[in-house]
């Protein structure tokens, strides 16, 4: 009987162990026959007398292939040993190498474990199992698994898990023990799980859209798919754009979709695995969108004049001031009732420089006894409130009694060059009576530059409050009109140099009492016409490469004066620079007259361009930001203005 050791091999000889055995006359010999892939047995020529040993079978042609064996003994006697009807023994020769391999979809992938596809192959035994193998960043290869299925996937996850670069191979071994050689790493795939980072810059502020908001991405791994810009509006809800770039650098043109307001940015950057970076804490960047615009503000929203007799006259006055960062322009001003009459410092229309403010003066003047009501209209070029009005009241009355007084000036408004004339009237139709006589005159009536002068007899006036006359006996019939003043504006006592309110106030009290006969009559008017250098520049807003400034002065001087003239320029840096000469470039730190000590001659007139700097330029033409510049008339060797002082503001960038 034949037998193998082993069901498969991979090499010759094979050996195959027999044992035989005759209970009679003895063993003379024991032949190995062989079969190959179910053919015919065949004797294979190798015998031998002992009854037990091996044989080393090599066939003529080293075949791979199934080969079955028995064995035939025989005795002494001549008795031989039939053959079997089947095989003692088999074996498999299997000298073919398996085949396998593996793969893994894509380039990128963000996420372990990783899918390793494998395949394997073998046309003998078939294959018994498959090591894997891997290595990270090429370094050292390490068996991941051993896999018993001849195809499939696998799910791997290293033990320590990180971005890089990941590659394999498998080898294949088959039941004969042949093994696949080790060849070159089959495929590879770059782990990347780390979000891109990206980042904005925006303009701190701008005036118009769309404006560019300029970002930058980076992703080191499988590179980056899309950046995003996202934005908050007045520090609101978080809102997708919807502007998007591939690039890793670029900028969004960007709309302002909200209009006006603060705009907070940050970018949301993708790569190309679909690793999204998170939002950030903080915004990247913050501008404000606005356009420049005026904003008018009227001092008051009512004026309540009060009693005032019929004949006479009621003064007051308010402002209209531009609390915006634009020239406003005031149109109008007007009363729809003509008891009450407005007169406006300034032709009109006229523009209002930020923060400049113009005084109106309203006339209350009743022709009648009674109640009256009526409405100021301001119009101006305020995109939020065109037009401003304010309520107006006052009652016409007549005094009680037959003994009055009465003051007035001759005009309601007077310009510099103009005569005043202030008459007062004393009338009495009742008893004798014994008065004390004021008659003041104001200015800025209330305000913080207020300063009073009394009338006396013969038309003279003295600083602050003194009477016009002391224990007066009015005799009943008496009806005296005075003039108490007349001279050409600007006069030094009482002095009228300067534009504004002026308020007429006359009083008759019992001598020696504090009680009045009658009610103090209050009266007033308007004085215009102060010198004035009205400042101005071509733009608004100046490029600081290739634009041309040019600052122009509007003069107008109604009477003659001596004066030092200054033009001043503050700087964004908050210093201050005056020009060295009219018409040329260059200008010096600090305050320093244009002219020093000029005589003007009453009707001096002036307007041209005074100031034409290139740019670019030196100081103080070398900041960006915004630069404001004065102009004024003031007392030699002070800087107490005698002219109302121009102001124009314009910005470089």
């Amino acid at each position: 009987m034949a037998s193998v050791s082993a069901q498969y091999t991979n090499s010759f000889p094979i050996v195959v162990s027999f044992t035989a055995s005759d209970a009679g006359t003895g063993l003379v010999s024991v032949e190995l026959w062989v079969s190959l892939d179910g053919g015919a047995f065949v004797n294979t020529g190798l015998s031998s007398t002992e009854s037990w040993g091996t044989f080393n079978y090599m066939p003529a042609t080293l075949t791979d292939g199934t080969f079955r064996f028995y064995t035939i003994a025989s005795d002494v006697a001549g008795n031989v040993e039939p053959a079997p009807d089947t095989a003692d023994a088999s074996i498999v020769v299997d000298r073919a190498v398996p085949t396998s391999s593996c793969s893994i979809e894509g380039t990128f992938v963000n996420s372990f474990p990783l899918s390793v596809d494998y395949t394997s192959a073998d046309t003998g035994t078939g294959v018994e199992h498959i090591d894997l193998y891997y290595r990270y960043n090429g370094g050292n290869w390490g068996k991941a698994t051993t896999l018993t299925e001849p195809s499939g996937t696998f799910a791997f996850t290293p033990d320590t898990a990180a971005d890089g670069y990941y590659e394999f191979y498998t080898k294949a071994f088959d039941y004969a023990v042949n093994a696949e050689p080790t060849a070159g790493p089959d495929d590879g795939v770059k782990v990347d799980t780390t979000p891109p980072i990206s980042s904005v810059t925006a303009p701190d502020s701008v005036k118009v859209v769309p404006f560019f908001v300029l970002f930058n991405a980076r992703d080191d791994g499988a590179g980056v798919s899309t950046t995003s810009l996202w934005y908050s509006y007045n520090g609101g809800e978080w809102v997708d754009s919807g502007l998007q770039s591939s690039s890793t650098a670029g900028q969004f043109e960007f709309t302002a979709p909200e209009g006006q307001g603060s705009y907070r940015f940050y970018t949301i950057c993708e790569d190309k695995v679909g690793n999204v970076e998170n939002a950030p804490g903080v915004p990247d960047a913050l501008t404000v969108y606005h356009i420049p615009a005026p904003d008018v503000y009227v001092s008051t929203d009512s004026l309540n004049f009060g009693n005032v007799n019929v004949g006479n006259q009621g003064m007051s006055s308010f402002t209209v001031s531009n609390y915006g960062d634009a020239d406003l322009t005031l149109s109008e001003v007007s009363s729809d009732n003509p008891a009450f009459s407005v007169s406006v410092m300034g032709k009109l229309p006229q523009k209002l420089a930020p923060n400049v403010s113009v005084p109106v003066s309203v006339v209350f003047a009743p022709d009648a006894e009674g109640d009256y009501t009526g409405e100021v209209s301001i119009v101006t070029d305020d995109p939020d409130t065109p037009v401003v009005t304010i309520a107006l009241s006052g009652i016409g009355a007549v005094v009680p009694g037959e003994f009055t007084v009465d003051i007035w000036p001759n005009q309601n408004t007077l310009h510099f060059g103009d005569t005043l004339t202030i008459e007062m009237r004393v009338a009495n139709t009742d008893e004798p009576v014994s008065i004390d006589l004021y008659a003041v005159l104001t200015y800025d009536y209330g305000g913080p530059d207020e300063r009073s002068w009394s009338a006396s007899p013969g038309g003279t006036w003295t600083e602050g409050f003194s009477m016009y006359r002391a224990g007066w006996e009015i005799e009943t019939g008496h009806d005296e009109t005075t003039e108490i003043l007349s001279e050409t504006l600007p006069c030094e006592m009482p002095m009228v140099v300067k534009s504004g309110g002026y308020t007429l106030r006359i009083a008759a009290l019992q001598t020696g009492t504090l009680n009045f006969v009658t009610d103090m009559v209050t009266t007033g008017f308007w004085v215009e016409g102060n010198p004035f250098v009205d400042i101005s520049t071509d733009k608004d807003v100046y490029s600081a490469n290739g634009d041309t400034i040019q600052i122009s002065l509007d003069a107008d001087v109604p009477f003659a004066l001596t004066a030092d003239f200054y033009v001043v320029l503050f700087a964004p840096d908050g210093s201050f620079w005056c020009p060295t000469a009219f018409g040329e470039a260059g200008w010096v730190e600090g305050g320093v007259p244009l002219l020093a000590g000029i005589t003007l001659s009453a009707g001096f007139e002036f307007s041209s361009v005074a100031f034409s700097e290139s740019l670019p330029a030196g100081a103080p033409f070398n900041q960006v930001g915004s630069y404001v510049v004065y102009s004024a008339l003031v007392e030699p060797g002070t800087m107490t203005p005698l002219s109302d002082v121009g102001v124009a503001a314009f910005s470089l960038q």
